[in-house]
C-alpha cells in the first residue's frame, strides 16, 4: 500500500552511512518520530546525580515528552491520510459519475404528487442522447479493479445509477415509437437480458446489472435496491430525480422506499378486507425481504410500518407472517412524460 511504501524505502545514502549493501530509509515523519522518543528515553529522569540535576532532567524530559506527543499526532495524521488517500480519489471518480448524472436526471425527470410519481422526458433525452452515451462510455472506462476499491455504498450508488441510465438508453432505441419496454419482446430481444451496455470490459444486460452485481453479490446485496432501480414502466418505484451518491446513499435509499411504500395505488392496507396490498415486486423478490429471526417472508417491510400505514397488529402479523396479502396490479406501460399531458378519459 501506498502508506507502507512511504513508511519504509531503500536508500542509497542509508547503504554508503551504513557501509552496508542494502539500507532502508525512513520517511521524515516516522524517523523525526523515533528520533523524538529515543531523545526522550535518554533524559529519563532514573539517571544518577544531584537533585538540581535531576530536576533539570525532569523538566527537559517533561518537554521533549510534550514535544514528541505532538510529533506522534502529526505522524499519525500523516498514516490516517495515507491510509485513505486511495479512497478519497476512488470517492472523487465516483461522486464525479453521480454529479453529472444528476445533470442529466435534472432536464428528464418529472415528478409529481410530493414525488411520488416520476416520468421521464423521453423526448428530451432523446435530443441529448449524445451526452447519455458519453456518460456511459464514461462509465465503461472504470475498470473493475479500481471499482473494487471504492466503498460498498459508492459502489451500490455506481451500479444502480449506471442501470437507470441503460434503461433510459435502452427506451430510446425505439423511442417514441414504443409504449412498453415488453415493446421489444419477451423471447427475441428480451429488454432485460439484451447485453447492449459495456462495462468492465465485457457487454451486459439490465439483468446482469441488478441480478447479477447488486443482488447477486453478497458484498453488495440490500433489499432496497428494488425501491431504487426503474424499469421504465409506471408500476416500477419512481425514478429518482438525482443520482445516488454512495456519501449518502442509505438515507436515499431509505427515502425511495418510503416514497414508494406510501403510493396507495400500490401499497399500503386495505381497511375494508383488512389485508396488506403489495406491489407484485414483493411477490417476484419475496426471498429478498425475509429477516432471519423472523418468520414473516416480508417481515423486512415492517421498519416501513409509518409508510405503509400498518398499526402494531398488522406489524406483528407482518412479522409472524399471519397477514393476509393482496397484489396491486402492476402498469407496465411506458413512464414517459406524455402520460401527465393526457386528459384523463
Amino acid at each position: 500500500m501506498v502508506f507502507l511504501d512511504s513508511l519504509v524505502a531503500p536508500s542509497r545514502e542509508s547503504k554508503k552511512e551504513s557501509g552496508q549493501g542494502s539500507g532502508l530509509r525512513l520517511s521524515p515523519p516516522w524517523l523525526s518520530l523515533i528520533e523524538w522518543l529515543q531523545s526522550t528515553a535518554r533524559f529519563s529522569p532514573r539517571q544518577g546525580g544531584s537533585g538540581k540535576l535531576r530536576g533539570s532532567i525532569r523538566g527537559i524530559s517533561l518537554l521533549r515528552l510534550i514535544a514528541a506527543t505532538v510529533r506522534l499526532q502529526q505522524c499519525l495524521a500523516v498514516l490516517l491520510l495515507s491510509c485513505w488517500q486511495p479512497l478519497l480519489f476512488a470517492s472523487e471518480e465516483a461522486n464525479r459519475l453521480a454529479n453529472s448524472w444528476s445533470m442529466l436526471l435534472e432536464r428528464w425527470v418529472v415528478t409529481v404528487e410530493e414525488g411520488a410519481v416520476s416520468r421521464v422526458d423521453y423526448a428530451a433525452a432523446l435530443e441529448d442522447s449524445a451526452e447519455l452515451k458519453q456518460w456511459l462510455a464514461a462509465c465503461a472506462q472504470v475498470t473493475e479493479s479500481a471499482f473494487n476499491e471504492w466503498s460498498v455504498p459508492h459502489r451500490q450508488a455506481f451500479l444502480i445509477n449506471f442501470y437507470n441510465a441503460a434503461m433510459i438508453q435502452k427506451i430510446l432505441q425505439r423511442y417514441p415509437d414504443i409504449d412498453s419496454v415488453w415493446d421489444f419482446g419477451r423471447i427475441f430481444n428480451h429488454p432485460f437480458k439484451d447485453r447492449f451496455v459495456e462495462l468492465f470490459g465485457e457487454r451486459m444486460s439490465l439483468d446482469d446489472i441488478e441480478h447479477g452485481r447488486l443482488r447477486g453479490d453478497p458484498a453488495l446485496f440490500d433489499p432496497r435496491v428494488h425501491f431504487a432501480v426503474n424499469c421504465a414502466s409506471k408500476g416500477c418505484p419512481p425514478l429518482r430525480p438525482a443520482a445516488f451518491n454512495g456519501s449518502s446513499l442509505d438515507a436515499e435509499l431509505d427515502e425511495q422506499a418510503s416514497i414508494f411504500l406510501s403510493d396507495r395505488t400500490k401499497n399500503g392496507m386495505n381497511t375494508t378486507t383488512n389485508h396488506l396490498v403489495l406491489s407484485p415486486i414483493f411477490d417476484w423478490y419475496t426471498e429478498d425481504f425475509g429477516v432471519p429471526e423472523r418468520q414473516g417472508e416480508l417481515a423486512y417491510l415492517s421498519r416501513y410500518a409509518d409508510s405503509l400505514g400498518l398499526d402494531d397488529d398488522a406489524v406483528r402479523a407482518l412479522n409472524e407472517g399471519s397477514i393476509k396479502i393482496e397484489w396491486s396490479d402492476y402498469d407496465w406501460a411506458l413512464n414517459d412524460v406524455a402520460s401527465l399531458k393526457q386528459p384523463a378519459p
